[in-house]
């Protein structure tokens, strides 16, 4: 019995985190449930179709494409196998997540309950589940986190393998670059050469990154170095070069308002949207946050769940952020984790605030500030009673609120899809035969891609209008030619919908080709200028 307890306290931890993987697989396919748009559809074609190098999310599908290899033993389907891939990861992460809250602090109890606090966020749950480049990211986050936590002492071999660990995550979405604020700041939080080895960590990675992308986008893509010589790049109309192709979205249509600061109450929508990676809310409008002010006047004010973790969500973001500026004058080591947060959140905030799978990074960031935080209110008490009065109440408090975002997410998202079909952000794919009939054929369950005939007749015109104010800029032959494109695409689209003014759609199309000059005195530009 002294030999098994013995065992039991050496193994516990790695019991744990065995725990915490088979629950997580465990949990995730008893609220199994298949969600598709152009994204997950797109990235599932391109592995088919050996489309492996997509330079945002470079190694993504290479990893997918490697993974399918497994069905040569399976009889699963090509599409629950790469979910099955996600699950896995998430499952992982789960048990990596323990290691690195525990392998910091060593409180059991605190470690278990920040796990939950990670992996029954929405943006974990959803993520790790369909075949999106979101989570993968993220995975390879908390590896070069855990390894970052248990490193005491520096090496070359330490800075090395941080390097590749850094450039892996890099391959994975551009945006990882963030995590060299960590790497410095670990670094600089030790004792022995610390200018030298930062500078080896920083140039090491940027040379590995540079070199993954030159050997990819060079020499297997065929990108060519001069300036001069573009080739086609999916989804950029005017083609370019290697270091095009390398920051690729650079070059996106900014009428759709990615890459700018052009949003309607930018910094109210970055918070709810923030706040909905952790908990799924239907909180969108001013009107709704008003809400939540007028129960500070009124005390006979009613409020959701959703209300109350929202309000609960603000205090703790401002909470923690505040308490870590302030524990940064003590812990250099610290501020490499907040740099992290604020750069990758504001990143978020230019690009596209309103999409929930860039917010699962600074999500977990949160997360981590608030665990730095409470580690370092408990080693600031001097008494055990007091410690251990403070440990349970702060643990408490977390077994609450974990629970709550539990509760709230199951209602409004996990009880909801469980072994359903549904759809995200779709375009033009219900136009798209060659996905209908893949995704049939491999999920191996029917469904079909139907909406209300009228509203997507209506979506399409909408398309059109919006097409109509860009073809009136003309910046250039190639955009123009690319927006061309589009208005044909979608007249095919109205056209099995036999829609009854396709005529004078394609009239109007034919106009704007053989005779633009025209067709904007129509429309009231002057073109004399």
């Amino acid at each position: 019995m002294n030999m098994f307890t013995k065992f039991i306290k050496i193994n516990i931890n790695i019991f744990i985190s065995f725990l915490f993987f088979a629950f997580f697989v465990l949990f995730q396919l008893y609220f199994f449930f298949h969600y598709l748009d152009v994204d997950v559809a797109s990235y599932y074609v391109q592995i088919q179709k050996n489309q492996l190098f997509h330079p945002h999310h470079l190694l993504y599908n290479v990893l997918g494409y490697f993974w399918l290899k497994l069905n040569q033993w399976t009889q699963l389907s090509n599409f629950f196998l790469l979910k099955l891939m996600n699950i896995f990861a998430g499952a992982l992460g789960a048990s990596i997540l323990y290691f690195i809250f525990y392998s910091y602090s060593k409180k059991t109890i605190l470690s278990i309950l920040f796990v939950f606090y990670v992996i029954f966020s929405f943006d974990y749950l959803f993520y790790s589940q369909i075949n999106d480049t979101a989570f993968m990211p993220l995975f390879f986050n908390l590896i070069f986190i855990l390894f970052i936590v248990l490193i005491k002492e520096i090496k070359i071999y330490h800075i090395i393998l941080l390097s590749i660990l850094h450039t892996i995550s890099i391959g994975f979405h551009q945006t990882n670059l963030f995590l060299i604020f960590v790497g410095i700041f670990k670094i600089f939080s030790l004792k022995e050469r610390r200018t030298i080895y930062v500078l080896l960590y920083v140039g090491l990675t940027l040379s590995f990154t540079f070199l993954m992308y030159l050997i990819i986008g060079h020499l297997i893509l065929g990108y060519s170095l001069d300036e001069h010589v573009k080739k086609p790049i999916i989804g950029i109309p005017t083609g370019g070069n290697f270091y095009d192709w390398m920051l690729m979205y650079g070059h996106w249509d900014k009428e759709l308002k990615w890459g700018t600061f052009q949003r309607n109450h930018l910094f109210l929508t970055s918070i709810t949207t923030f706040s909905n990676a952790l908990f799924i809310h239907r909180i969108y409008s001013l009107k709704s946050i008003d809400a939540l002010f007028q129960l500070l006047i009124d005390q006979n004010a009613s409020i959701t769940l959703e209300q109350f973790l929202f309000s609960l969500f603000l205090i703790l973001l401002l909470l923690n952020l505040l308490l870590y500026i302030y524990f940064i004058k003590n812990y250099l080591y610290y501020l490499g984790f907040l740099l992290w947060f604020v750069f990758q959140s504001l990143l978020v905030v230019w690009w596209e605030p309103t999409n929930k799978e860039f917010w699962i990074t600074p999500l977990f960031t949160l997360i981590l500030i608030q665990f730095f935080n409470v580690n370092r209110i408990l080693a600031l008490t001097k008494t055990k009673l007091f410690y251990y009065s403070l440990y349970y109440i702060i643990n408490l408090f977390f077994l609450l609120w974990v629970s709550l975002i539990f509760v709230n997410n199951y209602k409004n998202f996990l009880k909801i899809v469980q072994y359903k079909t549904f759809f995200g952000h779709w375009e033009d794919l219900y136009d798209q035969n060659q996905f209908i009939h893949i995704m049939n054929k491999d999920l191996k369950i029917p469904f079909d891609l139907k909406q209300d005939e009228a509203f997507l007749i209506k979506q399409r015109l909408a398309f059109i209008e919006q097409l109509r104010i860009k073809l009136r800029k003309k910046e250039n032959e190639a955009y123009f030619n690319y927006y061309i494109k589009q208005f044909e695409d979608i007249i095919s689209a109205l056209e099995k919908f036999n829609y009854e003014e396709i005529h004078q759609l394609k009239e109007e199309l034919n106009l704007i080709k053989n005779h633009y000059e025209d067709w904007l005195k129509i429309h009231g530009i002057d073109t004399t200028e």
